[in-house]
């Protein structure tokens, strides 16, 4: 709480948004944010937030969890991802082992689509391939990164049988050699 107030005094007069950040000891360090959308590591949840441009203010709108409903176990929240075209959210679960799959209503209102298993222990991190038509995996414990195509109309992910192994995967990210030049 004193950090919370402290805060707060050294933002007096600045926009800022404070969301309860210590859901299953979550502190700000381990909120990831995507836009207006940030994912809770501990308390597997995405908060959608509406910004308004003239003040910077943001406003907490809809929190969903991450999780298949009726879910009681244990999780870790690693990653949230937006698919090209603004459709799908993607939020990494890592101890439930899945990529929880979110559409985006015409409002940006998430719903829960589904969620797909990882093929690994621990995702960690996953990223689109440039083209956009494959996800990559990096399941840390599991010591591979795992290959999904993605189907843009529906957001699903279908395993493609693909694994690479490395160890202990933590992030992958695509540079396109051709543009660096």
């Amino acid at each position: 709480m004193a950090h919370e107030r402290s805060l707060v005094k050294n933002l007096k007069d600045k926009p800022f948004v404070l969301i309860r950040v210590h859901v299953g000891g979550t502190n700000a360090k381990q909120l990831k944010a995507v836009m207006q959308k940030v994912i809770q590591e501990e308390g597997s949840t995405i908060v959608l937030f509406d910004y308004d441009a003239a003040t910077g203010r943001l406003t907490s709108r809809q929190t969903i969890s991450t999780l298949p409903p009726g879910f009681a176990g244990s999780n870790f929240c690693s990653e949230i991802l937006v698919s090209g075209d603004g459709r799908f959210i993607y939020a990494g679960n890592r101890l439930h082992d899945s990529i929880g799959i979110f559409s985006v209503g015409t409002t940006g209102t998430l719903t829960y689509v589904g969620e797909e298993w990882t093929r690994g222990n621990y995702p960690r991190s996953f990223n689109f391939d440039p083209t956009g038509q494959f996800l990559y995996c990096c399941n840390q414990r599991g010591d591979n990164i795992a290959v999904f195509r993605v189907d843009r109309k529906s957001g699903g992910l279908t395993f493609t049988g693909l694994y690479s192994p490395v160890g202990n995967p933590s992030i992958i990210v695509f540079l396109d050699l051709a543009m660096s030049g």
